[in-house]
């Protein structure tokens, strides 16, 4: 019986000069980047054709696990890892983990075997992703339902036998995005209702969930809540009557147009509003305290 053919590697290089990725990941979260970096190639080194796709919540669960590393940071590692190119961009945006620079590093495991290692393009093929590499924008993966297919190793013509299954991918809550911006529906929406000023209260709203450590499964929806709710008080301080709509109150609102959100979101996002309102009571009363 012919021996399997090997689709693994039992190494990796490591250069002593770290490179951008590495640099950035140590600046922003120190011995915790560099081990998850490792850990990261080390993990792509065991897995067949060296990807994965932590789409279905248990193989994330289990990916997160063998890294060594909480979701949560991990996830934003990943992006930041996207983000420089060293792993391809327009995978991961389909919650795949595949590098191009990892795979180049390998490719000598694979001179002295009668299969070839494989490429990108056959990974982005299975996967039916489009693209030519990584843009180095922002490409934190979408959190909607969505019906994928996923492998543990492709199917090709030199490996027939690889076993592909099915899994959902749930919503799940994440943390605010440094680069979070207005999105064109956003503004498009916000245009339509008569809002304006949307910088200040892009600066209110990312100021307090980052202060707060609020989760959202959709961010545009929450930010249009904030701006229903006035997080930034321009209507509640007279900043902005007038003719442009931002003068009409939160009740009057709602009532004509509806706030576009489930009633979870309502709920989380009213108390959200009651807190930031309670925080301001009490700085407007240690000022008051501070000057008498």
């Amino acid at each position: 019986m012919a021996r399997p053919e090997k689709r693994d590697v039992e190494y990796f290089p490591f250069y002593v000069k770290d490179g951008r990725t590495l640099h950035i990941l140590e600046d922003k979260y120190g011995c915790k980047g560099t081990g998850f970096f490792t850990n990261v190639l080390r993990f792509l080194s065991e897995r067949p054709d060296h990807h994965f796709s932590i789409s279905a919540v248990s193989d994330r669960l289990w990916f997160f696990s063998r890294t060594k590393c909480d979701e949560e940071s991990g996830l934003d590692m990943l992006n930041i890892m996207a983000i420089t190119g060293k792993i391809e961009s327009d995978l991961w945006s389909k919650w795949v983990i595949a590098s191009q620079a990892f795979l180049d590093s390998v490719e000598d495991a694979y001179r002295k075997r009668a299969n070839n290692i494989i490429t990108i393009e056959e990974i982005k093929d299975f996967y039916g992703v489009s693209g030519n590499g990584n843009t180095h924008g922002s490409v934190f993966p979408a959190t909607e339902t969505t019906e994928d297919t996923r492998c543990e190793s492709i199917t090709t013509a030199s490996n027939p036998q690889s076993i592909v299954k099915k899994s959902i991918v749930k919503k799940s809550k994440t943390p605010i995005l440094d680069n979070f911006i207005v999105s064109d529906s956003v503004k498009e929406w916000a245009k339509e209702k008569g809002f304006n000023k949307l910088d200040e209260h892009l600066e209110a709203f990312k100021l307090t969930c980052t202060a707060n450590g609020y989760k959202y499964i959709n961010w545009d929806a929450a930010f249009k809540k904030a701006i229903i709710n006035d997080w930034a008080r321009l209507r509640k301080e007279g900043r902005h009557q007038g003719g442009n709509g931002n003068a009409r109150t939160t009740t009057n609102f709602r009532d004509k147009h509806g706030s576009g959100l489930s009633p979870e979101q309502e709920r989380e996002a009213d108390a959200i509003n009651a807190e930031y309102y309670r925080r301001k009571a009490l700085e407007a009363a240690d000022k008051t305290a501070g000057d008498t």
